[in-house]
C-alpha cells in the first residue's frame, strides 16, 4: 500500500480547505514555472523544483508559509 499524497494531511491542514491548498500548491507551481521559463533554465530543473515544493507542503503547512515565499524562497 503506497501512501497517496491526497490521502495524507500534514500538520496544521485543517486550518485549509482542501481545495484552497490545492489553489495554494498550483499558484507556487505556476510561479516556479513561470521563473524556470524567464531564467531559461532546462525543464527537469523546473519539474524538480515543482516536485521538492510539494514535498515541503507535505511537511510543513501551508498556512505557514504562503505559496510565494515557498516558490521563489
Amino acid at each position: 500500500n503506497r501512501l497517496v499524497a491526497r490521502d495524507w494531511t500534514p500538520p496544521g491542514a485543517a486550518l485549509l480547505p482542501a481545495e484552497t491548498e490545492a489553489s495554494l500548491r498550483i499558484l507556487a507551481c505556476y510561479l516556479i514555472r513561470r521563473a524556470g521559463r524567464l531564467l531559461r533554465l532546462p525543464q527537469a530543473a523546473i519539474l524538480t523544483a515543482q516536485i521538492l515544493l510539494h514535498q515541503f507542503y507535505c511537511q510543513l503547512p501551508a498556512t505557514r508559509w504562503p505559496p510565494e515565499d515557498a516558490a521563489l524562497g
